[in-house]
């Protein structure tokens, strides 16, 4: 388990979680809605979601307590005060747990069905940009952060129209195209899905025709799709599972945790990749190297 933090500039958290103070503040439970497609959630107990898929990337921040995302044998703690991306379609557990003081966990979330007027697509480049697989947290910036203030005072405003709240969430996409943990958000290549796959469960035997057959298509057609991509799937899988086992050594697990979800039975190979891969030794992992 790592957590994520939501920028290094803690007057930034501390002035997002002001913009945002006084959110459905008796909300127990359940959601409401906050505006198109914006609604908060609350519990008042820890609860967890299990395989979970979201339909649409879900735009988030956390508003009281913690929110865990685990991917696989792998999460990621998010504190109040993170913004965050979810995938669609992707199978993750989720664990809501209110803090200690209120009792109550709540968040803000926003669905991105699809792409608000004015905000283009991922172009080719951008959507293949290199990006870390469960790396939820969108680092803070005095533009985000502001732009998510001027979306709450829209959608708290019973006068204000679609259209101003829609051009709000445009504006904080428009901030959020060259961020990594947000790609989820505009774009989701087969490439990606194939990782987030193999993510989710990296020891198991993933074959061209095992693939294939959870994208509802042959093993020569996912070939296909993924080499106009410029990828293949032995190498996607390779990327996933070494994603998998840094994640592992990152939390403390032993070598050969990461040896094992890496798919390589030997220790020096396995080294050798991951220093190809990463620039660093694996014994280097959370030393601060």
């Amino acid at each position: 388990m790592t957590e994520a933090t939501p920028g290094t500039d803690l007057h930034l958290r501390a002035e997002l979680m002001q913009h945002l103070a006084g959110i459905a503040p008796n909300l127990t439970g359940g959601h409401r809605v906050e505006g198109p497609g914006a609604f908060t959630y609350g519990c008042v107990s820890r609860e967890r979601l299990s395989r979970v898929t979201m339909p649409h990337p879900v735009l988030g921040i956390v508003l009281r307590g913690t929110k865990e995302v685990w991917l696989g044998d792998s999460g990621v703690t998010l504190p109040a005060g993170t913004v965050f991306a979810l995938p669609r379609g992707v199978q993750m557990d989720v664990l809501n747990i209110p803090d200690s003081r209120s009792g109550h966990y709540q968040s803000l979330l926003i669905e991105v069905a699809d792409l608000p007027p004015g905000v283009a697509p991922l172009t080719p480049e951008e959507s293949h940009a290199p990006a870390r697989l469960a790396d939820f947290a969108i680092p803070l910036t005095r533009d985000l952060v502001n732009a998510i203030g001027n979306a709450r005072r829209d959608l708290a405003d019973p006068e204000a129209k679609a259209a101003i709240c829609q051009h709000r969430i445009a504006e904080i996409l428009l901030l959020l195209r060259r961020s990594a943990p947000a790609r989820v958000l505009f774009h989701q290549t087969l490439s990606d899905r194939v990782r987030w796959l193999v993510r989710a469960d990296p020891t198991a035997d993933w074959t061209v025709d095992t693939l294939a057959a959870r994208f509802g298509m042959a093993g020569s057609t996912l070939r296909r799709h993924l080499g106009r991509e410029g990828a293949a799937v032995r190498g996607l899988v390779r990327a996933a599972r070494m994603d998998a086992a840094h994640d592992a050594l990152l939390r403390g697990a032993p070598a050969g945790v990461a040896v094992e979800l890496a798919g390589y039975a030997s220790r020096s190979h396995f080294a050798r990749r991951f220093r190809e891969t990463y620039g660093i030794n694996p014994s280097a992992v959370g030393s601060g190297a």
